[in-house]
């Protein structure tokens, strides 16, 4: 039975990660065994369990064996992938004491189960079932893939597997499994980096990629939190389709994209970058039930990373990355944030992506008339001040396509348009609506339409004419601009001066501001912040006092000053008198001085 993570087995520590009766397979009472099941690295202990259930003991504890080489060792780790030969004497044993009993051997009984789930059916080896990579994500999560820590080599994963998300490199405790492909032409067999063994070698794959996440054409609610913030919808692929394997080729691209939902002008007055991650920070410091104490609760606005939440920590100049900003928040001039990753916006305003190959598709059916639609409403203004604004409003123009022409025109109307990988397929909705269906991506992203080899068609305004017997194709405009004046611009002030820093040693930071002509409308941050005094800060102290210059009578002592235990550059020093007792000489000249007088008198 597998439950869930830090069960505590003993009631006396969290660190086992299995329990089982030894050799009670077929007792009705005891036939079970009790796994964490965090990960797929539990299916090591799962086997460790259940030779337990059939005999075994641990290796070197209770038997001659090694402690370490395998996997009836007491404790998990790298490299135990079979049985030591203890382990298989055990088992034979048992199954000699079950035979003799006279209770009947359970493990003779026909399991149709087995061979229902038997992963083995098809010839594969788990390890080409399930690529390495897929492996890490099925340990630690779907951002998981394989990296080689600093010092090891690929083959070293048929020992212990490396998993990482492009931050820290973790082990998985376990190596990977049996047959995985561990570089060139070698494989993962019986814990060793080498050639493959039985039958034909598998033949490297080809990553290519799953469809897209989110079919769904409706767009999430999300509130508006940072000043010009857009509306979109993240969508996500996964390179499983083929997942690459024994050295094929990853899949080119992006995993993720964002589609834009609604308008590309932004309403959204919210706040700045610098206040949203400053509260994100600050509530991570003062959380109430675990706080982070590392924190200086201030962030920092990453140039790099734009899209994530960094925040300073206290007494260093080392930054946390501890979020990111939603979906929408702008990131630079026509970039926005998706999934933390700055895009973009592209595919003719419809997506923000890393590339335009990852614009979405359009797929278009030609209707059965030429004829003109209605215009649609002006678009907004493409300045928001001053005079040189214009607006713009579309129709379309559409036909019918007659299945009877060449598509080798049509094929080529459409390569002369630069799209990428288009496809054509004549399909009909009744014997009589015969139409043809056109599917393609664009360089650019703009969507098109053809109707046979002279009727091309764009959907979005340039003006473009096309000739047929001489004559225009179309006589009218598809698109309309309208110049409009707005007022004065918004722009920003000159930058305060540098308020003073908040420590005069040891690292703080200071700030400086500027304002906008018309508030909260310009583009860009109103408050910079920067480190300053960085220079360690001296501990200054009094040395001890040196020894009194007499050692009687009326003398002085000096000491000096230290600067972080040595002596400061600019010398300072005090004194003081000492040992002001009389000496004995003086003492017995004055009573000679006295015994002079009383003879005189």
């Amino acid at each position: 039975m597998f439950h869930g993570y830090s069960y505590d087995i003993y009631h006396t520590t969290t660190s086992v990660a299995g329990v089982a009766p030894v050799g009670r397979m077929c007792d009705e009472m005891f036939a079970c065994s009790l796994v964490e099941g965090l990960h797929l690295g539990r299916s090591f202990v799962l086997a460790h369990e259940m030779g337990h259930n059939m005999g075994m003991v641990h290796d070197g504890v209770q038997n001659q064996c090694s402690r370490s080489c395998c996997l009836m060792s007491a404790v998990n780790g790298a490299g135990k992938t079979t049985w030591s030969a203890c382990s298989v004497r055990e088992f034979n044993a048992f199954l000699l004491q079950l035979d003799e009993s006279g209770r009947g051997n359970c493990l003779r009984d026909v399991a149709e189960s087995i061979s229902t789930h038997d992963h083995l059916k098809d010839g594969r080896l788990p390890g080409q079932r399930f690529t390495a990579d897929q492996q890490c994500s099925y340990f630690w999560g779907k951002d998981y893939q394989v990296e080689i820590p600093n010092g090891k080599k690929m083959d070293d994963i048929c020992r212990i597997l490396w998993c990482g998300n492009s931050g820290s490199t973790i082990s998985t405790a376990h190596p990977a499994l049996e047959g995985s492909w561990c570089g060139g032409d070698k494989f993962c067999i019986e814990g060793q980096c080498t050639e493959w063994r039985n039958g034909p070698k598998p033949q490297p794959i080809d990553g290519g990629w799953s469809e897209w996440s989110g079919g769904d054409k409706r767009c999430p609610i999300s509130q508006c939190q940072i000043t010009g913030s857009i509306q979109l919808k993240a969508q996500m692929r996964t390179c499983t389709n083929p997942a690459p394997n024994n050295g094929g080729q990853q899949c080119t691209g992006s995993n993720l994209r964002g589609l834009i939902c609604g308008s590309v002008q932004s309403s959204c007055v919210g706040l700045s970058r610098l206040e949203f991650g400053t509260r994100l920070c600050t509530a991570i410091k003062n959380d109430p039930i675990k706080p982070d104490n590392q924190l200086s609760g201030a962030t920092f606005l990453h140039g790099i990373h734009p899209c994530k939440i960094w925040c300073h920590m206290i007494g260093t100049t080392l930054i946390r990355n501890k979020g990111q900003f939603p979906d929408g928040s702008p990131c630079g001039v026509g970039q926005y944030c998706v999934g933390g990753n700055c895009m973009a916006l592209s595919c003719n305003n419809e997506a923000v992506v890393s590339d335009p190959s990852d614009c979405p598709q359009t797929e278009i059916t030609t209707p059965e008339t030429w004829q003109w639609s209605e215009w649609l409403e002006w678009s907004s203004c493409s300045a928001s001040c001053g005079t040189d604004g214009t607006q713009k409003r579309q129709r379309s123009c559409s036909s019918t396509v007659d299945v009877g022409i060449e598509l080798d025109d049509i094929k080529q109307l459409i390569a002369a348009l630069n799209p990428i990988s288009p496809s054509i397929s004549p399909y009909s909705v009744n014997e009589k609506d015969k139409r043809l269906r056109i599917r393609f991506k664009t360089m650019d992203g703009s969507k098109k339409i053809s109707k046979s080899g002279e009727h091309p068609k764009r959907s979005k305004g340039k003006k473009r004419k096309h000739k047929q017997n001489g004559r225009s194709s179309r006589k009218q405009r598809n698109a309309e601009t309208l110049n409009s004046i707005r007022g004065i611009c918004p722009s920003w002030n000159e930058w305060r001066q540098w308020s003073e820093c908040s420590v005069s040693c040891g690292g703080g930071q200071r700030s400086r501001e500027r304002e906008c002509s018309i508030a909260d409308k310009c583009e860009g941050e109103g408050t910079q912040i920067e480190a300053c005094n960085p220079q360690e800060c001296i501990i200054e102290t009094w040395g001890d006092w040196l020894p009194c210059s007499v050692s009687c009578g009326s003398g002085f002592q000096t000491r000096e000053r230290l600067c972080n235990g040595v002596l400061c550059e600019y010398g300072l020093k005090q004194a003081r008198t000492c040992n002001r007792e009389v000496s004995i000489l003086s003492l017995v000249f004055h009573n000679l001085v006295l015994l002079d007088k009383l003879f005189l008198l």
